[in-house]
């Protein structure tokens, strides 16, 4: 579908490819300095060197230049040399980046046990790393290899130096693995083309590089999709140069990348058969629904997240189909997302159930995992009972009383007991489980929160008189409340959201990655305020991010959000008044 026709803007018309060329070039400078700055990472342990004020103020730089060249590019005609000027730089950015060392991460390191564990044929969700780790130490006691459990493993460790650094470096190796089959399939094909005798840089690079290739697959997709809709290709530049992506994938090296990659082709595939000009469905054809649930399959196979996309996609097939759609949409879909998620889920119903649910990485994250987060974390720190916390530990927002906090919490307790007919103990360790209780019923609220949203978003979007426009942006709305409701929100995450951006109605959210970045003050609070007393509160270095932090990064940006919606809505009211009086 041609796009609309944008012809160029007075001197941006004579000077805009100067003027991106020198965008490009502050931003390569930027990008050569982060490569520079990343070898100082190299040793996560000596916190008090790492220049973390240095690397956030570059990274805002980098910021600075992305929205100008943003604001550039969309005064400049839509022509398809300017999308493959914007995926040309995007990708060289993306090669000068991929060969630093991951700065203040290192989920990587379990993507490359894993991907090593699966190319010999075993899953990594059978065995926790720490248990590796203890087979090990039999060997090395002299324990006969046919006594050793694991036996396998500990032999693939001792093939590499720099894959048994990798299994001795991962978090909570105690966890089985939390990711996926799909995601788990791209570490193996790192795993297969990494030679044994690579060292630990060129392991992690070539994990980097593969996950960096789904990320510029993405980007061409950004492109089919903002064509779809009749969209401005400069509104790529969105996606391809947004430093936050670049941090968290080339440089950070995360696996979100092939989620991402799936959803996107998902939504593309199913809007593409929409014209802009008539808004409503042409041809349709009777595959469509089964590429679509394919994609978002793979998607949910890759990470689960994309699973919120689904009443979307049900309702488009339903209120722009027919049942049958439905019906094959949706089989395909979950067809192939537990053909994905079958090894991770199949030991919940095996005999050992209990010990999964305490031990599985998945479980472990989902019902426990708290991060960087404001909403969920109001919710959860006023429901739980905070009249025995000490000062430096108490949420300064915490405003109900702690007998209604016990009150709530016993009800809610008892009316699990009675609906799963079980007795819900109410003491672990002599002690009252309230932490996780509280935790537990405010995932049950903003579970249901997010579901009214995705249904509601759903409904909306598709009613046949809806443009493309607004299904890609119900798809981003969807994402975006999911994840101000997750009780953990990493920076990564919301590179989720990253392709649906340029459908925005308020140009507000454009800030949310560069507040973002605010999160990254966490390892530097910790590590230079070990005491309480940061900015004149009792809070240590660990709580003042905890509990001051989020209100900066994400207070700011939802009350502006709050207050253009407030105008928009009164502005429409008007119209609508005005409308009326003329009629």
């Amino acid at each position: 579908m041609p796009e609309r026709p944008t012809p160029s803007k007075g001197f941006i018309g004579s000077w805009g490819w100067h003027l991106l060329g020198l965008a490009t070039l502050l931003s390569l400078v930027g990008y050569w300095h982060l490569l520079s700055l990343s070898a100082l990472y190299v040793d996560e342990s000596n916190g008090i060197e790492q220049p973390t004020i240095r690397l956030l103020v570059l990274l805002l730089g980098l910021f600075v230049v992305y929205w100008h060249a943003l604001w550039l590019v969309l005064q400049m005609r839509s022509t398809r040399m300017l999308a493959v000027a914007i995926v040309c730089t995007s990708a060289m950015f993306r090669f000068v980046v991929v060969p630093s060392t991951p700065i203040l991460e290192i989920d990587y390191q379990r993507y490359i046990w894993d991907g090593a564990v699966l190319a010999e044929g075993i899953s990594p969700h059978s065995y926790a790393p720490g248990e590796v780790l203890e087979a090990i130490e039999q060997a090395d006691a002299g324990m006969p290899p046919e006594e050793i459990w694991l036996a396998e493993l500990v032999e693939l460790s001792g093939r590499s130096e720099s894959l048994k650094e990798s299994l001795e470096t991962i978090h909570y190796n105690e966890l089985t693995s939390p990711y996926p089959m799909i995601s788990q399939l791209v570490f193996a094909l790192a795993a297969k083309i990494t030679p044994d005798e690579a060292s630990s840089y060129q392991r992690v690079t070539t994990m980097k590089a593969v996950l960096t290739c789904f990320d510029l697959v993405t980007l061409l997709l950004v492109i089919g999709l903002l064509r779809s809709c009749g969209q401005h290709l400069g509104w790529s530049l969105c996606y391809g140069w947004c430093p936050l992506l670049l941090k968290e994938i080339a440089n950070g090296g995360h696996l979100d990348s092939i989620a991402i990659c799936f959803s996107t082709a998902a939504v593309w595939a199913l809007v593409s058969r929409m014209s802009y000009r008539t808004e409503e469905l042409t041809a349709y054809s009777r595959g469509r629904p089964l590429i679509a649930g394919l994609l978002l399959g793979l998607a949910i196979g890759a990470k689960i997240y994309p699973i919120v996309l689904f009443p979307l996609f049900a309702t488009y097939w339903l209120r722009r189909g027919s049942t049958l759609k439905v019906a094959l949409g949706s089989m395909i879909c979950g067809t192939i997302a537990l053909a994905s998620l079958g090894p991770q889920i199949a030991p919940w119903f095996g005999p050992h159930k209990q010990e999964v649910q305490e031990d599985g990485g998945i479980e472990s994250f989902l019902a426990r995992w708290e991060m960087n987060d404001l909403l969920f974390m109001c919710v959860r720190e006023n429901l739980l009972p905070q009249d025995n916390t000490p000062a430096r530990k108490k949420p300064w927002f915490d405003v109900i009383p702690s007998s209604w906090s016990r009150s709530v919490l016993d009800s809610y307790s008892a009316a699990k007991s009675k609906l799963l007919k079980s007795e819900i103990p109410l003491l672990e360790n002599g002690k009252p489980r309230y932490s996780h209780i509280s935790f537990e019923l405010t995932r049950v609220i903003m579970g249901l929160a997010t579901l009214v949203i995705a249904c509601t978003l759903a409904w909306r979007a598709t009613h046949p008189e809806r443009s493309a426009d607004e299904v890609v942006r119900a798809a981003f709305l969807t994402l975006t409340w999911f994840w101000l409701l997750f009780p953990a929100q990493n920076p990564w995450y919301w590179c989720w959201t990253l392709p649906f951006l340029p459908f925005v109605r308020y140009r507000a959210w454009h800030a949310m990655a560069a507040l973002l970045l605010l999160y990254y003050l966490r390892f530097w609070l910790e590590t230079h305020f070990p005491n309480p007393g940061v900015a004149g509160t009792a809070y240590d270095g660990k709580y003042f991010f905890y509990f001051i932090i989020p209100w900066i990064e994400f207070g700011i940006l939802l009350s502006v959000l709050a207050v253009s919606w407030f105008f928009a809505q009164s502005a429409n009211k008007r119209s609508k008044l005005a409308t009326l009086k003329s009629v």
